[in-house]
């Protein structure tokens, strides 16, 4: 495998790297830990009571500690001595966007407090990027995620109740005991972050630490009762093991993402065909508990503005959703936050637009992981990939972007900008090697000048 250049390398675009103190980048280290551990939820179980089955809900201390996070994220751009106003302005194109569909928005104060929000996360995003190495971030990532579970374990056996999730449908787990939700808002959530968590871990963790923290996470997975839990947590180890393979292989980045379409197209052709045999085995009755009827409110609500949705955050903060929410007799007792599966609601939110630039930004994702993979650390590359697309496939059936206190949101954006901090500083080294090349030129014959240039311009790795 070749060998990827040392990513502490100085980038050569105008940007330095930071000259922060020992003390000073660990404090800063602190506080990424702490923001990951927000966005997984800790805050959320912490902070909101479960007022209704189910959901997590808001209160004014959770978006108090939110607008504490913000303020310490805009301190430390601040303070940061490596942006470039360049880089800086890509970074900041989505959450622009975001707030300024709170022109159309049919809540326009919602869209610009939540938006705000999510600007703020996505700034920590570009600020944590830029200033660790690639695969510090999903050391972090691993170390986390299995914290927060081995803290939520211990608090669930000991029966503290803010850790039990509140099933509406008062469902057991597959052991016959109170569903786990842990630290993570949900028990849907807690299954994709064990599954993320368990990737990470493989990237990142060997010998008796690894096995210790995949058992744990496997557990905890088991002992949410959520099927999709299962699932994700199955899909995540498999799609890990199989890209390694392929990029052991060198599968090309095209072969390998077409394989990736033609599973996603065939494993869909299988599940409309048996879908009663997979409903009788997940014991779920043919709504899959209300989500397609969710769907179909989702689609046509997206239908009636499709280019620039309703505004971010605002459909389900406004009238329009609770009378048809009162319309519906499954929904009548129950707080409904979102439409039940991330693509549909970003096209409400944010329209056609908006739903582009996320699955640009999974693309773009996929696409650059999976060459670091072939020509950097593999595990790491195929850390990222597999991590993405177990977002973008959870996004099916669950909602995991675009929104303001969720991990998966704030990883796609983290995940983006430390390939493309990845991809400029190859392109610098490029630039050195190529001024190199000129400076070498007159003492050279013109056979090993075309040589030296020809190399030069080859691809790091």
């Amino acid at each position: 495998m070749a060998t990827h250049a040392p990513s502490r390398v100085l980038p050569l675009d105008g940007t330095a790297r930071p000259k922060a103190g020992i003390f000073a980048g660990q404090i800063r280290r602190v506080y990424y830990h702490v923001y990951v551990a927000c966005l997984l939820g800790a805050n959320a179980v912490l902070l909101v009571p479960q007022s209704s089955p189910g959901d997590t809900g808001t209160s004014q201390l959770f978006i108090a500690s939110w607008l504490l996070l913000a303020g310490w994220t805009l301190l430390l751009l601040l303070t940061s001595v490596r942006h470039a106003s360049r880089s800086l302005g890509a970074t900041l194109a989505f959450p622009v966007y975001v707030l300024a569909s709170a022109i159309w928005s049919i809540e326009p104060s919602m869209t610009i407090v939540f938006g705000l929000l999510l600007a703020a996360n996505i700034v920590a995003a570009y600020l944590m990027a830029e200033e660790l190495e690639i695969g510090e971030i999903l050391t972090i990532v691993a170390r986390v995620v299995v914290a927060l579970t081995v803290v939520g374990l211990i608090a669930y056996y000991l029966g503290v109740p803010q850790v039990y999730h509140q099933d509406h449908h008062q469902r057991p787990n597959i052991l016959g005991g109170i569903p786990f939700r842990g630290f993570f808002p949900h028990k849907i959530t807690a299954g994709l972050y064990a599954a993320i968590g368990a990737i990470a871990v493989c990237a990142r963790m060997r010998g008796v630490r690894r096995a210790s923290a995949l058992a744990v996470l496997g557990w905890a997975a088991l002992l949410s009762g959520s099927a999709t839990a299962l699932v994700l947590f199955g899909a995540g180890l498999v799609a890990f093991g199989a890209v390694r393979a392929a990029g052991k292989r060198k599968v090309r980045t095209s072969a390998l993402l077409i394989r990736l379409a033609g599973l996603v197209a065939v494993g869909g052709a299988l599940a409309a065909a048996n879908w009663s045999h997979l409903l009788m085995m997940l014991d779920r009755d043919p709504t899959l508990t209300g989500r397609t009827i969710l769907w179909d409110w989702g689609m046509s609500t997206w239908l009636e503005k499709p280019l620039a949705g309703w505004g971010f955050d605002a459909y389900f903060r406004s009238p329009y959703a609770e009378q048809i929410r009162q319309a519906v007799p499954v929904f009548r007792n129950y707080e409904i936050p979102h439409f039940h599966q991330a693509y549909l609601q970003t096209a409400v939110d944010l329209g056609l637009i908006g739903l582009a630039m996320v699955v640009g930004i999974i693309v773009y994702i996929l696409v650059n992981s999976y060459r670091y993979a072939l020509e950097g650390e593999m595990v790491v590359g195929v850390a990222i990939f597999s991590i993405t697309a177990l977002i973008a496939g959870a996004g099916t059936v669950m909602f995991v972007f675009v929104t303001y206190n969720h991990f998966a949101t704030f990883g796609l954006f983290l995940f983006a900008f430390a390939l493309r901090r990845l991809r400029r500083e190859a392109r610098g080294r490029r630039v050195v090697k190529r001024h190199r090349t000129r400076d070498l030129a007159p003492r050279l014959g013109p056979r090993t000048e075309s040589i030296v240039a020809r190399r030069a311009m080859e691809p790091v790795g």
